[in-house]
């Protein structure tokens, strides 16, 4: 269970900090800042050039 509430966490924390981000570098250190110990940043680069609009999905 700590596993499921961690990323629920994880994904409040991301929407929050969405709202005051201006592009993806400024989402990227926000969560970063948050998260200090997480070791795989390119799924947080993704995630963010996405959600900015900085990179299209198929």
């Amino acid at each position: 269970m700590a596993a499921v509430n961690f990323i629920r966490d994880y994904f409040l924390a991301f929407e929050d900090e969405n709202g005051g981000a201006m592009n993806s570098a400024e989402l990227i250190e926000a969560m970063s800042r948050r998260y200090l110990d997480l070791t795989r940043p390119g799924c947080l680069e993704l995630g963010a050039k996405v959600v900015k609009g900085e990179l299209k999905l198929g």
